[in-house]
């Protein structure tokens, strides 16, 4: 099955993007009750959404706040991708925290037909919505789900449901500490769905600035993440007036070079049970 995560070699160029980097780091950033879950990024092919979209995986994945990263590609909508978003997020969750994974084991445990079935609001209730609603205190203190070129899923109908999901109600449901970020061009479905959703905040590429403006901005926004992150300790203490051409030097990671390596993965449905019971 082909490749349904995270590439290396797609993300931002140094230097650039920062502006729109800042902003996704910023939204990430804001625990407050009233911050969308939800961020929408639009734009025609080329504009670098995927560019934008894996540069925040890598970052995140870097600081061990990366919950998942699902994304679709127009070469792979053979293999029914769309069907496997939720249990691929779901496996991918499930490696990031124990208590979710066990839980999750027993969910499967209790309904075998679960881990085989292709029905998308099943997967989303019972892989996801549920267990996090028992191990919310447990997860770290973000989470980023990254769904990349959702346009890419086929056509309208395999990602109807998707779309119902992530525009209902539901999400609001997820702890405030979880943000979904996804891209894909505005075609009339997926911009019907997700405008005016009060838990969705929707970007457009061409509102986006493609100059250097902005870095001291993105730097301070993203460094102010690192110095709060219980899993950078390292940095609580470093001062927010630290100069942007310093943050490589005090932490790598803060860098605008991708990470040197990622462990990229199928998506999964038939093979749930064994990622959750292995080892």
């Amino acid at each position: 099955m082909g490749n349904a995560t995270f590439v290396a070699k797609k993300v931002c160029l140094e230097g650039t993007r920062v502006d729109i980097l800042g902003d996704i780091v910023g939204w990430i950033n804001n625990l407050e009750p009233d911050t969308p879950w939800v961020l929408w990024l639009y734009g025609q092919a080329g504009k670098g959404k995927s560019a934008i979209a894996h540069m925040i995986a890598s970052w995140f994945k870097s600081h061990g706040a990366l919950g998942s990263c699902f994304c679709f590609t127009h070469d792979q909508q053979v293999e029914h991708c769309h069907e496997k978003i939720f249990t691929t997020i779901a496996c991918d969750l499930a490696d990031h925290d124990p208590t979710f994974k066990w839980i999750l084991a027993k969910v499967i445990a209790g309904d075998k037909a679960l881990s085989t079935t292709c029905d998308v609001e099943q997967h989303w209730e019972k892989f996801i919505l549920g267990p996090i609603s028992k191990v919310s205190m447990s997860l770290v203190e973000w989470v980023v789900i990254v769904i990349d070129a959702l346009d890419e899923s086929g056509v309208e109908a395999s990602r109807k449901e998707i779309l119902s999901i992530l525009a209902s109600a539901q999400v609001t449901k997820l702890p405030s500490s979880i943000h979904i970020l996804i891209t894909s061009c505005p075609l009339p479905d997926i911009t019907e769905a997700l405008q005016d959703i009060p838990h969705i905040t929707c970007r457009s590429m061409g509102d986006i600035s493609t100059s250097h403006y902005g870095v001291r901005i993105f730097s301070g926004s993203f460094l102010h993440y690192c110095c709060r992150s219980p899993i950078c300790p390292a940095l609580r203490t470093a001062s927010p007036r630290v100069p942007v051409h310093c943050l490589a030097h005090i932490f790598p990671a803060c860098s605008l070079s991708p990470p040197c390596s990622w462990s990229a993965r199928s998506p999964r449905q038939s093979c749930i049970k064994d990622v959750l019971w292995s080892s």
